[in-house]
């Protein structure tokens, strides 16, 4: 294989991999999509079925992230704290004179 040959095959190869990457690309983003729709209709029936849909905050896309207000996800803490019966939690550790 000559010089010519070798560089034409590189290109060829080079193009063959970025068209793939494209495509796996598109293919992710249409992944990431669906999760975030299954993550968003998992949180509305979390908090659907724990009754304090009333006053939990849910963004506007249903999920609470790193991009979630402090507000929002405070409340959604509370809320599943509320769930479980422990809003009064006790400290795990004492300051103890020595």
């Amino acid at each position: 294989m000559d010089n010519k040959e070798r560089q034409n095959s590189l290109i060829s190869a080079i193009a063959e991999a970025e068209s793939r990457l494209i495509r796996l690309d598109k293919e992710r983003h249409k992944i990431l999509a669906e999760l975030k729709s299954h993550k968003a209709e998992l949180l509305i029936l979390t908090n659907s079925s724990l009754d304090s849909t009333k006053d939990t905050p849910i963004s506007s896309d249903g999920i609470i992230s790193k991009i979630s207000s402090h507000e929002e996800k405070i409340a959604t803490f509370r809320s599943l704290l509320r769930s479980r019966g422990l809003m009064t939690l006790t400290p795990l550790w004492r300051h103890v004179e020595i």
